[in-house]
């Protein structure tokens, strides 16, 4: 990622913030650990099996995130450094929560602020 791109990224971060329609990627995230975990779990209720589940869809969903992250930009969109560029941008976009992190932070210091 170049720093234009990293700039721009974070520029509309900040303007944009996490809007709610938007598919965010940690919700995506939430969603595949949802479904991924029932299937992992079923097969045994065993401590050894619930362990190597874990590591499994620890390791493998973000492995697996990357990998289609580099096959896209780099080997899918090569030939396009416009669209390459542009979703480049906003993978980088949707990782970025510097304005929700704020807005949580400023919530939480109002709620201890105000005795909460």
């Amino acid at each position: 990622m170049s720093p234009f791109q990293f700039a721009v990224a974070y520029l509309l971060d900040l303007a944009l913030g996490d809007p709610r329609w938007f598919p965010h990627p940690v919700r995506l995230f939430g969603r595949a650990i949802q479904g991924l975990e029932k299937v992992l779990r079923r097969p045994s209720r065993h401590p050894a099996w619930e362990k190597m589940a874990g590591i499994l869809l620890a390791v493998g969903l973000p492995g697996s995130v990357g990998l289609l992250s580099y096959l896209l930009l780099a080997v899918w969109l090569e030939a396009y450094p416009l669209l390459q560029t542009l979703v480049t941008i906003l993978l980088a976009y949707t990782t970025l929560a510097t304005r929700s992190l704020h807005q949580e932070a400023a919530r939480v210091v109002a709620a201890l602020e105000a005795g909460g």
